[in-house]
């Protein structure tokens, strides 16, 4: 639904010149998709943490594993904040979790307990299907063998 133009990336990425420009970045975006509850309605907060979230995938998928490592509990905030009735936020915070998790085996591990610990705590909010889509992204872009045996390990 919105996508970052890539002009504006392009500049923001030259611009960059060091691990305390993606810092500052990535503070600002964190206190973007935190928000301020009181005066936005759901929709806009919705629309703003789906916006923070294409910024989140641009951004690691351009700078190194260390600088995603750091951050981890970006990625444990994003899916303990999913609202399962924004499909589209949801769809993004899944493929941002794929990314990384492709990336880096530790995170993996720790994205899969957060995951199936959300789904547990939100077994009256999500229903089967949706929860079937999910898993479906996760072993599209991740190995089915290894999201399955996560599961496994879990359970």
């Amino acid at each position: 639904m919105f996508e970052i133009n890539k002009v504006v990336v392009k500049l923001v990425l030259e611009i960059m010149k060091d691990k305390n420009d993606f810092e500052n970045i990535i503070k600002k975006l964190k206190n973007e998709f935190k928000g301020d509850k009181n005066q936005l309605h759901f929709q806009d907060q919705a629309n703003t943490k789906e916006i923070v979230v294409n910024w989140y995938i641009v951004l690691f998928n351009n700078f190194d594993n260390d600088l995603v490592d750091s951050h981890k509990d970006i990625f444990i905030t994003l899916i303990e904040s999913i609202n399962f009735q924004y499909p589209s936020l949801v769809q993004k915070i899944i493929d941002l979790v794929c990314m990384l998790s492709v990336k880096n085996e530790e995170y993996f591990r720790d994205i899969m307990k957060t995951l199936i610990q959300r789904f547990h705590n939100s077994k009256k909010e999500i229903n089967q299907e949706r929860m079937n889509q999910i898993i479906t992204c996760l072993c599209n872009s991740i190995k089915p063998e290894k999201v399955f045996m996560e599961f496994a390990t879990i359970f």
